[in-house]
């Protein structure tokens, strides 16, 4: 389990730092789409899989709770994975040239 959880860490930070060198390089924006789908599995792992709502015994969530759970899921991989691009393509640059 300890292992599961520092590979999905390293996935993370790599797939970020890829978003960023995606957007340093002025990549199509449809880059973003692959990083936040895989920014969304290894959240919905930790969310879903890892949690003691995983229990059998466990009540189950409403609908409209697990909806909302995936809202936000998708909704902050999608975001995570933006502003990494963002950062690439705006924000680098202009530190960069200015030697902060």
């Amino acid at each position: 389990m300890f292992g599961i959880r520092i590979l999905s860490v390293l996935t993370a930070y790599t797939v970020v730092l890829l978003e960023i060198y995606a957007g340093a390089a002025q990549g199509p924006q449809w880059w973003i789409y692959p990083g936040a789908l895989v920014i969304a599995l290894l959240l919905a792992l930790s969310t879903f899989a890892f949690s003691p709502v995983a229990d059998k015994d466990a009540a189950k969530p409403s609908l409209g709770a697990v909806a909302f759970q995936w809202v936000l899921v998708l909704g902050s991989s999608y975001a995570m994975a933006w502003f990494a691009n963002y950062m690439g393509r705006v924000l680098l640059p202009g530190v960069i040239e200015t030697g902060a």
